[in-house]
């Protein structure tokens, strides 16, 4: 119990509106939100920072949506064709944590540093070649290559004049496990911000789920039990505890 008190905060969200009235707000939130990672994408190309008040702003709408009622985002996402491209899944990692953060009773403004960092995390992919972006890697040399993409996303963040301070920082924490096997740095425990803690698992539930090659195709609850059974090993044990409460409480 005191595990959980660590991890929980104290801010009461009363849902303050239907889900069919919010629907349509997150639709148009969401879809503003898949622009701005397109606009991302195409600077990222050709440069070395983003445009941080486009990403504040498709995150303030997620945040904002997902404060009044979490069901409509949560359907949405839900609703949405799992495409696995490296931008869509940003919109819905970002869209996750989020509104596990609202679950957590975390305050709005640490809401929106997860939205932020579901965002913008895997932005770094960008830089990779586009065929190992999108199928993962299929060998050691290959995996070498692929595990830039932390440290690319750190630069990119950090080149990036008016995001949180913190940002870059956390964005290199995703692939960081709770006991010591992640990388880049092999972090272990509390080492790992919290909330690269909870990027963790929210980004191995959305891989898992996602469509092959990019992901293994899992259905959510399948998805789960395999994070359940890292609980402690791979992932922060209470933590992944809540996740299971938070996902099995959304509309199916």
């Amino acid at each position: 119990a005191e595990d959980i008190a660590k991890i929980r905060g104290t801010t009461v969200y009363k849902d303050v509106a239907s889900v069919e009235g919010e629907l349509p707000v997150a639709r148009k939130a969401y879809a503003n939100t898949t622009v701005i990672l397109e606009e991302i994408s195409r600077v990222v190309e050709v440069g070395n920072a983003i445009d941080s008040s486009r990403s504040q702003e498709a995150v303030a709408q997620i945040t904002s949506s997902v404060v009044r009622n979490p069901d409509a985002m949560a359907l949405l996402i839900k609703l949405q064709e799992k495409s696995g491209t490296t931008l869509s899944r940003a919109a819905e990692v970002s869209v996750m944590m989020t509104i596990f953060g609202r679950f957590l009773q975390l305050p709005q403004d640490r809401l929106e540093i997860l939205g932020m960092l579901g965002l913008l995390q895997d932005v770094g992919k960008l830089k990779l070649p586009p065929e190992l972006a999108t199928r993962g890697p299929i060998n050691d040399a290959e995996m070498e290559v692929y595990r830039t993409h932390v440290n690319h996303s750190v630069r990119i963040l950090s080149d990036t004049p008016g995001l949180p301070p913190e940002l870059p920082g956390l964005a290199s924490l995703h692939h960081e496990r709770f006991d010591g096997t992640g990388y880049p740095r092999g972090l272990r425990g509390d080492a790992i911000a919290f909330p690269g803690l909870v990027a963790g698992i929210v980004d191995a539930f959305d891989t898992l789920t996602a469509p092959k090659p990019f992901g293994q195709s899992l259905s959510p609850a399948n998805a789960l039990s395999m994070i359940y059974k890292e609980r402690g090993k791979q992932f922060h044990p209470a933590l992944v505890e809540q996740f299971i409460q938070c996902i099995g409480v959304f509309p199916v």
